[in-house]
């Protein structure tokens, strides 16, 4: 199920897979073990997005959690950076066997974004599309998205329906 180490692209590590060099931004798999620090900015600016809005706590990620999971091969990261290799854009996805379908394994987002500065150049749909094709060389047979338009967030809808994606629920959330 986990990627093995395989080549370093100047200073980025990616792993796993062949990194996808598109000229105007390459996509691949990192860990996110060794971006923890750069990622925060990425994060906050996807939190200021949408979190704030219906959170009153403080973005305050559990980077060590994610480290762990990655070691356990139960969390993938994927990016997209610039051609100077700032990163603009993450994917996150638990992974985990299905409680509904035995022996499946399924990933499950936990965060999307690109920055604002490179919405509508294709780039998010390129980045899914690289995440879903080496999901399923894992062996992932079911891809759960979210999507944060009901906190104020963007709506994915169109796009995640484009990209062959079912509505199926509507999550609710209560700070306690």
């Amino acid at each position: 199920m986990s990627p093995q180490p395989a080549e370093q692209i100047e200073e980025i590590k990616y792993f796993g897979f062949p990194p996808l060099d598109a000229g105007t931004h390459v996509i691949g798999l990192e860990s996110i073990n060794n971006i923890k620090n750069e990622i925060r900015a990425v994060h906050q600016e996807h939190w200021d997005e949408t979190e704030v809005l219906y959170l009153e706590r403080p973005m305050d990620p559990d980077y060590d959690l994610f480290c762990a999971k990655e070691a356990e091969r139960q969390f993938v990261l994927f990016t997209v950076r610039d051609p100077d290799g700032n990163l603009i854009g993450n994917l996150g996805y638990f992974l985990g066997l299905s409680t509904h379908h035995p022996g499946m394994l399924q990933a499950k987002e936990d965060f999307f974004f690109v920055t604002k500065e490179y919405r509508k150049t294709g780039v998010a749909s390129e980045l899914l599309q690289y995440a879903e094709k080496h999901l399923i060389e894992l062996g992932v047979k079911l891809i759960g998205m979210s999507d944060k338009s009901p906190c104020g967030g963007k709506s994915l809808e169109p796009f995640l329906t484009r990209e062959g994606y079912k509505k199926v629920a509507i999550a609710y959330v209560k700070e306690v």
